[in-house]
């Protein structure tokens, strides 16, 4: 290994990016109105492949009856300090009944409006749209309804940034191969990694959280070269395939902040 155990202590919390989407924070999810539970009985499906995001929203109309409209195209739009936005047209549709067979003459469409989403972080935002001259505006937040658990074996990589470290020779990018091992029950989680050279390791441990496909996790880390820190993780995300994370780590030796995913390495 070409570096120190204490400098790949910091390495180790890095990450690739992880979503579905490599354009931006995968916004895909359920979603709905903030604070969670404010206004249970409507709702929003985001589903983003590259720099669009189909919108699907199911809420009430004016009798009270459940009302669905669509944004097929709502792409993005641009950025405004930490906040990305998606927009687009926004139609009713209309077809066949669900108990009758598909008849591709019935299915028709009208545009009522349109529709943006603003990202404000991983897990809030804002979907504002017009319907035939009435605006809406919501503060939204991913549903949850269930945790995953991220325990496993992985194969995994690091890559990320050092800064204000005791000895600057060590800050800039780095990269690093690492095998993890992932134990989670409910919100507690331990991270334990070692270099694949067996040059050094690190024990992670924290409350996980989680909103909607997205986890965090916050806690304490000690590793070897007798270095102490603490650390943030968001975007925490796992699929049968791997797990994936943002981090940031504080310490009087380095800041680090950067990317961390792996492969599973077991079956």
């Amino acid at each position: 290994m070409k570096r120190s155990a204490a400098v790949f202590v910091f390495a180790i919390a890095a990450a690739f990016d992880a979503a579905a989407s490599s354009f931006s924070t995968d916004v895909s999810d359920l979603w709905y109105a903030a604070p969670a539970e404010s206004e249970s009985g409507w709702g929003v499906n985001l589903a983003q492949q590259g720099d669009t995001v189909f919108v699907t929203m199911f809420v009430y109309g004016a009798n009270g009856q459940p009302t669905w409209f669509v944004g097929p195209s709502t792409q993005f739009a641009g950025a405004t300090g930490n906040s990305l936005f998606f927009d687009g047209p926004l139609y009713a549709t209309t077809g066949s009944p669900f108990s009758a067979p598909w008849n591709p003459g019935a299915f028709g469409f009208r545009q009522v409006g349109e529709v943006v989403f603003e990202l404000k972080t991983a897990t809030t935002g804002t979907l504002s749209y017009t319907v035939d001259g009435a605006q809406v505006s919501k503060n939204v937040v991913r549903q949850t309804w269930r945790m995953n658990d991220i325990s496993g074996d992985y194969l995994g990589g690091v890559a990320g940034t050092y800064s204000g470290c005791a000895a600057s020779a060590n800050n800039g990018f780095r990269t690093e191969a690492a095998n993890i091992e992932v134990q989670q029950q409910g919100s507690n989680i331990s991270l334990a990694m070692v270099d694949v050279s067996n040059a050094g390791f690190c024990n992670y441990s924290g409350t996980y959280t989680q909103v909607g496909r997205m986890g965090s996790i916050t806690g304490n880390y000690s590793c070897s070269g007798n270095v102490n820190g603490t650390f943030t993780a968001t975007e925490v995300e796992g699929g049968l395939s791997g797990f994936t994370m943002r981090v940031q780590e504080t310490s009087s030796f380095c800041n680090w902040s950067g990317r961390m995913g792996g492969v599973r390495s077991s079956q």
